[in-house]
C-alpha cells in the first residue's frame, strides 16, 4: 500500500506532556520561593528571570543538551505555549546565566536541598532514615579559555562537579568546581547545610552518610559525627595498613551462603575488626577490613601481609550493624555512581556550555532541579523499579497533541489513550500539598 503524504493547517506538538511537567514546576516551585537571593534581578523586578529559568528547565525535561536547542525547542507550538509564547532566545539565557554571582548560587544550591526534602516528604512519608551519598566527578572540557579548566590527578583537563544524592536517586548538592580540586573540597559546609535543613524541614530520623576515599579525612568525620550522623568511608590503604597487625581474628565467609560477600573478582574473602584513634582527636572509630589471598599465593604453606588484596572502611556505626551488614551498607553506595552517570547521559551534564564558571555553576544547578522533576516522576509511577530519564520522556513528554487557540483559550488536544493517563496525573500533582522551610542557612 502506498503511504500519501498530505499537509494540514492545524498546530502541532511532539512534547504535549509538557503540561504535566509545567504544572508539577508550578506546585513544587511557585514564583513566591524565588527571591533576589536565589536569582538575578532585572529592573523590571525578578519575574522575567524567573520565566528563564523554568524556561531552561522544560527544556531540559524535553531533552535539551545545549542552550541552543531551547531556540529549536521554542519552533515546537507546545513548548511555545507552555511558556506562555514568550520563549526567550540562547543568547538571553546565557546573558542570564553569566548575571548570577556566588552568592545567588550558593542560595539557589540550599533551594534545591529544600526541594529534595519536600519531594522526599510526599514520596516517602513514613521512612525512619535517610542515606546521603556524597561524591565527585570529572567533566572533561575542550575550551581552552574556560574559567577553572584544569588538569586533574588524572590527567584529565576540566572541571569537577560535586554532588550529593539520596538513596532513592532524589539530589540534594551540585557545586561546579575547577578541575583540579580535591574530591573532598567543600565537603564540611555541605554536611552542615544537609543536617541543617534536614531538622527544619524532617526531624526525627536516623541519618547515614557514605562516601569514598577521597572523604576519609578527619575534618569529615567529626562533621559527620556533630551533627548526629553515621558514617561509612573507604579508607585509604596508607590508613588502614598500620592497622593490620591489631586484627588477630579474620571470619571466614560461609561458602555454602548465596548472600556472602565476595572480593573483587568473585574471590572469597575473609572480614576482620579493629578500631582506629586518630592523631589529635579524642574519637574512636570502628574499622572493618575485608581480605583476599593474591592468585598467585593459593599454593602458599603459609601466609603474610603481603599475600592478601585488602579493602578498608572505617565508620562510626555501633555493633547494632555486623562488619558484613556495614560492607554491604556501603556497596549500596555504587547507586549513586548511577545517577551521577544519569545527569551526565540525560542531561549532558559531561560538558558545561559557558566560558564563566559562575553560569557553569548555575547551568548545572537549574539541570540538577530538573533533574529532581524528573527523578519524583519516575519514583511516582513506579517505586521500585524507577526508570532514568529517556524511558520518562518517552512516556511523559513526548506526547502528541493538537494546539488548539480561540480566543483566549489555549487547549491541548489529546488522543484519547493518553487522555485518561494525562487527566489522572494533573488531578494527582494538583492534590499534592508541598513546602519549604526557607530560613537562612
Amino acid at each position: 500500500m502506498d503511504i500519501k503524504i498530505s499537509q494540514t493547517n492545524k498546530e502541532l506538538s511532539s512534547v504535549g506532556g509538557l503540561v504535566l511537567f509545567k504544572e508539577l514546576t508550578n506546585k513544587i516551585l511557585p514564583e513566591s520561593v524565588f527571591t533576589k537571593k536565589h536569582l538575578p534581578s532585572l529592573k523590571s523586578g525578578i519575574r522575567r528571570n524567573v520565566e528563564k529559568f523554568k524556561q531552561l528547565l522544560f527544556g531540559f525535561h524535553a531533552g535539551a543538551v545545549c542552550l541552543d536547542d531551547i531556540d529549536k525547542l521554542s519552533s515546537d507550538q507546545g513548548f511555545d505555549a507552555i511558556n506562555s509564547r514568550n520563549s526567550y532566545s540562547s543568547k538571553s539565557h546565557g546573558n542570564f546565566l553569566r548575571s548570577f554571582n556566588p552568592l545567588q548560587c550558593k542560595e539557589l544550591n540550599v533551594l534545591l536541598l529544600q526541594m529534595a526534602f519536600s519531594l522526599r516528604k510526599i514520596l516517602f512519608p513514613n521512612q525512619q532514615s535517610i542515606t546521603f551519598d556524597i561524591d565527585s566527578t570529572q567533566n572533561e572540557q575542550f575550551g581552552k579559555k574556560m574559567e577553572g579548566v584544569k588538569m586533574n590527578y588524572a590527567g584529565i583537563e576540566g572541571l569537577s562537579t560535586i554532588q550529593v544524592f539520596d538513596e532513592h536517586g532524589l539530589q540534594y548538592w551540585h557545586d561546579v568546581r575547577p578541575g583540579n580540586a580535591h574530591t573532598a573540597e567543600g565537603a564540611l559546609e555541605i554536611i552542615h547545610r544537609l543536617f541543617y535543613n534536614l531538622d527544619e524541614q524532617m526531624k526525627g530520623l536516623t541519618r547515614y552518610v557514605r562516601a569514598d576515599s577521597g572523604y576519609c579525612k578527619i575534618g569529615f568525620f567529626h562533621a559527620c559525627t556533630a551533627k548526629n550522623a553515621q558514617f561509612v568511608v573507604c579508607m585509604r590503604k596508607l590508613m588502614f595498613r598500620p592497622l593490620l597487625s591489631k586484627i588477630s581474628n579474620w571470619t571466614s565467609q560461609d561458602q555454602e551462603d548465596p548472600d556472602r560477600i565476595k572480593f573483587v573478582g568473585n574471590r572469597e574473602c575473609e572480614i576482620g575488626e579493629t578500631t582506629y584513634s586518630p592523631k589529635n582527636s579524642h574519637e574512636t572509630f570502628r574499622v572493618v577490613i575485608l581480605r583476599s589471598l593474591k592468585s598467585d599465593a593459593v599454593n602458599k604453606l603459609f601466609f603474610t601481609e603481603e599475600d592478601y588484596d585488602y579493602y578498608g572502611w572505617v565508620s562510626n556505626i555501633s555493633d547494632d550493624m555486623s562488619s558484613v551488614d556495614v560492607i554491604k551498607f556501603y556497596r549500596k553506595r555504587g547507586h549513586c555512581e548511577n545517577f551521577i552517570r544519569e545527569t551526565k547521559n540525560g542531561f549532558d551534564l559531561h560538558h558545561y556550555p559557558c566560558q564563566k564558571i559562575i553560569a557553569n555553576k548555575a547551568y548545572g544547578l537549574i539541570a540538577s532541579f530538573a533533574y529532581n522533576i524528573v527523578r519524583f516522576i519516575a519514583l511516582k509511577d513506579n517505586p521500585n523499579n524507577p526508570k532514568f530519564a529517556k524511558a520518562i520522556r518517552f512516556k511523559f513528554v513526548h506526547i502528541p497533541c493538537q494546539i488548539v487557540r480561540h480566543a483566549r483559550d489555549l487547549s491541548f488536544r489529546f488522543m484519547g489513550s493518553h487522555y485518561k493517563g494525562v487527566i489522572n496525573w494533573l488531578m494527582e500533582i494538583r492534590k499534592m500539598s508541598v513546602g519549604f522551610h526557607t530560613k537562612a542557612t
